[in-house]
C-alpha cells in the first residue's frame, strides 16, 4: 500500500509539468502569431512609405523639369539630367536605408521568438515582459 502512496505524487506531478509544457507551447505559438502580424505591418508599411517616396520623385523631377524649361535649359541632358538623376539617386537610397531597418525591425521580432524556445532565455523574456507589464 505504501507503494501507490509513493507513486499518487509523482503521477500528479507529471500531470502538472505536461500542463505546463503545453501551457508553453501555446504561449509560444501566440508568441509566433503576434510576430507574424507585426512582420506583416511592418513589411505593408514599408511598402507604402516607398511608394509615397516615388510618387514624391515623380512630382519632383516633374516640376524641376519644368522649372528647367522656363530656365530654357531643357530637362533633356547634361545638368539637367544630373539633377534628375541624382533626385533619383537619393529616393532609391533613401528607400532602400528603409528596407533594411524593416529586415532589422522583423529580424529583431524573429530573434525573440527562437530565444524564448529555450529555457534561459525564456526565464529572462518573461522577467522583460513582467517589468513591461508593470510599467502598464
Amino acid at each position: 500500500m505504501s507503494s501507490y502512496a509513493s507513486l499518487i505524487p509523482t503521477a500528479i506531478g507529471a500531470g502538472s509539468a505536461v500542463s505546463s509544457s503545453m501551457d508553453r507551447s501555446a504561449s509560444l505559438a501566440a508568441q509566433n502569431q503576434e510576430i507574424n502580424r507585426r512582420n506583416q505591418l511592418i513589411a505593408a508599411q514599408q511598402v507604402q512609405q516607398a511608394q509615397q517616396k516615388r510618387n514624391l520623385l515623380d512630382q519632383q523631377q516633374a516640376s524641376a523639369r519644368a522649372q528647367m524649361g522656363v530656365w530654357g535649359t531643357g530637362g533633356d541632358g547634361g545638368s539637367a539630367a544630373a539633377i534628375l538623376q541624382g533626385m533619383a539617386q537619393r529616393t532609391a537610397d533613401s528607400i532602400a536605408g528603409d528596407d533594411q531597418v524593416s529586415a532589422l525591425k522583423m529580424q529583431k521580432g524573429a530573434n525573440l521568438l527562437t530565444s524564448g524556445s529555450n529555457s534561459a532565455a525564456a526565464g529572462g523574456l518573461g522577467v522583460f515582459q513582467s517589468f513591461y507589464d508593470g510599467m502598464k
